[in-house]
């Protein structure tokens, strides 16, 4: 007859691959639901260093976490070990790419400023020191009630496990501190409710790693928490969760910058350098726009600092231009502050291509400045 400790052993052990498959089933369903802009803005477009990082955080993630999920099978107790020791490292490695690709992002938001660079990178050796440090000094017992790898672990080992991800919530909170700090200083906020700003790359980048950011205190702070509060057989049992979920935040984060600039994570936001959004307007309900063309297409240029210049071209319902005389018109300019005071800028509207495949042959060039 089973008694009271064996059944409540067998509840936590229970828990814990549930949770194993349920945090492999939200890294495949993300998988699923995001392979088809996957293939529209990485796999179409030239491999970069950014593209790169997107695979390596993708597919390690992915193969590695269905590798490690056979270990809910293993009964044998010298394999145990070797699939434990396997399990930590993929974690460790998946959060090594994440936190790669975090630094990489802030450096480019940076305008790759190697001072930036050279703290992040210090802060990074020593945090990563303290996760080594985790993996040692490691005693546990295998626990044979149910098939597969069921280790209790002592309260002290859960300590040192727990030292991995504290080192990860504070690089997650320097990075964000470093993002807001950017974004105060190029005087995003001052203009925060312009609705136009859903163009600007300083929106992604804030409003991405905002909710990076929320999602992964929440769940990290939840993870760190098990390793002491848990019964021996869960502490950290919402790790291979929270790297999962980290994952996916990534994926989604990168997918976003490479919509809206090829370079990805490596797109910076410098004063004059540009970014071209195309869109098409069509006509009102009541038919015709003024010249007479069928739609409108608009060709904005964002500048660092939220400027950002529009052309409009008239077509007709051919595709035709109506007008290359369009006037450039200049949408919006607004405060910057930045280390480079007075900034002027030069923009050029080049050859566009509409969705048809026609070239229009229309080129203007425009000067406007900045200021505090």
């Amino acid at each position: 007859m089973e008694t009271f400790s064996e059944i409540f052993a067998a509840q936590q052990i229970l828990l814990h691959a549930y949770t194993v498959c349920l945090s492999f089933t939200i890294l495949c369903y993300d998988h699923l639901m995001t392979f088809a802009e996957e293939i529209a803005y990485i796999w179409r477009r030239p491999f970069t260093t950014s593209s790169i990082l997107f695979f390596l955080n993708r597919y390690v993630g992915l193969f590695g976490n269905a590798a490690a999920l056979a270990a809910l099978f293993v009964s044998a107790t010298s394999s145990c070990q070797q699939w434990k020791l396997y399990h930590q490292l993929l974690l460790v490695t998946n959060q090594v790419i994440v936190c790669g690709i975090l630094t990489v992002r802030t450096y480019a938001l940076y305008n790759r400023d190697k001072y930036v660079l050279a703290f992040m990178l210090t802060s990074a050796s020593l945090l990563a020191g303290a996760a080594g440090w985790s993996l040692t000094g490691q005693q546990s017992t295998s626990y044979t009630l149910l098939p597969g790898c069921n280790e209790s672990d002592t309260f002290m080992t859960g300590v040192h496990i727990a030292t991995a991800w504290e080192a990860l919530f504070v690089y997650d909170s320097a990075v964000f501190i470093l993002t807001m700090v950017r974004m105060i200083r190029t005087g995003f906020f001052r203009n925060f409710t312009n609705r136009r700003r859903v163009r600007d790359i300083l929106f992604l980048v804030w409003r991405d790693g905002a909710i990076y950011y929320l999602v992964m205190v929440s769940v990290n702070a939840s993870n760190i928490l098990t390793f002491y509060l848990a019964s021996s057989l869960n502490r950290g049992f919402l790790s291979t969760f929270a790297s999962c979920v980290s994952i996916c935040m990534i994926s989604r984060l990168m997918l976003n910058l490479h919509q809206s600039a090829d370079v990805g994570i490596l797109s910076t936001m410098s004063p004059g350098e540009r970014r071209r959004f195309l869109h098409r307007r069509r006509p009102s309900k009541s038919g015709a726009f003024p010249d007479g063309g069928a739609e409108i297409e608009e060709a904005t240029t964002a500048f660092g600092g939220g400027v950002e210049l529009t052309t409009q071209f008239c077509f007709d319902e051919e595709g035709a231009s109506v007008d290359y005389e369009q006037e450039l018109e200049l949408r919006e300019l607004e405060r910057q502050r930045d280390i480079d005071g007075d900034i002027g800028k030069e923009s050029e509207i080049e050859t566009v291509v509409d969705e048809y495949g026609s070239i229009k042959e229309v080129r203007r060039s425009a000067s406007t400045s900045v200021w505090r």
